[in-house]
């Protein structure tokens, strides 16, 4: 695979293969090392995405049990 600019560019800046492209292309003498970088960042990011959807969904769920417990509560109030 060739490692020129155009090539590089060829692909998305979101996808894998560009990212590795690059930093294969800005990195030529630490190659391993780059290679390492860039799976640690790719794993890092999706494993980020994955938990802030988590956090999402965890969010959304404390806030509809928080307007369970807002309900629960109004009843509990007007039952009294």
């Amino acid at each position: 695979m060739e490692l020129d600019g155009t090539y590089v560019s060829s692909f998305p800046i979101a996808s894998p293969r560009s990212t590795v492209y690059a930093t294969r292309r800005y990195n030529t003498t630490t190659l391993s090392k780059a290679i390492e970088t860039y799976y640690y960042y790719y794993y890092y990011y999706y494993y980020y995405y994955y938990y802030y959807y988590y956090y999402y969904y965890y969010y959304y769920y404390y806030y509809y049990y928080y307007y369970y417990y807002y309900y629960y509560y109004y009843y509990y109030y007007y039952y009294y």
